[in-house]
């Protein structure tokens, strides 16, 4: 349920972590995290409005860059381009986008991001349901840890 906090409304984190708190059992090592995760997350080094995504549609991670990032140097074949060599690649980059941006004028549905659209529907709705008072917040918790691992079904 940890990983649901992440889709509280930042003033409600807070209570969601003391409710999940009460849920983890009493064990050393989860008294541990719990510790780690109230000193790291909640009142420690990273403020509630960098890490929360309570209904914002923006990518939760940076896998996109990185694989963008390995993408390019699969293409560049070597590691240490001259200028020339680099310009030849941007431009081949460049190329490559703007036939990828026709062919989703042209109605062909986007490759590889079946899944996520998926999540971020399912995350909206669970969002929309504990707005509206429809799901409790351990429930809402609960089913938000379920479509991040992929075990929850609508």
């Amino acid at each position: 349920m940890f990983v649901g906090l992440a889709f509280l409304p930042v003033p409600r984190v807070v209570d969601g972590y003391n409710l999940v708190v009460t849920h983890t059992p009493d064990l050393p090592a989860c008294f541990q995290f719990n510790e780690y995760f109230r000193e790291t997350w909640i009142n420690g080094n990273f403020p509630l409005t960098i890490w929360n995504h309570f209904r914002i549609d923006t990518p939760r991670t940076n896998n996109n860059c990185e694989g963008y990032n390995s993408r390019l140097a699969k293409r560049a074949v070597k590691s240490h381009l001259n200028i020339y060599e680099l310009i030849l690649l941007f431009k081949s980059e460049n190329a490559n986008k703007e036939a990828y941006l026709l062919q989703m004028e042209g109605g062909q549905k986007p490759r590889n991001s079946r899944r996520t659209e998926e999540d971020k529907h399912k995350l909206f709705q669970l969002g929309l349901e504990y707005v509206t008072c429809t799901r409790d917040t351990a429930s809402y918790l609960s089913a938000c840890s379920g479509v991040l691992s992929g075990t929850f079904r609508v």
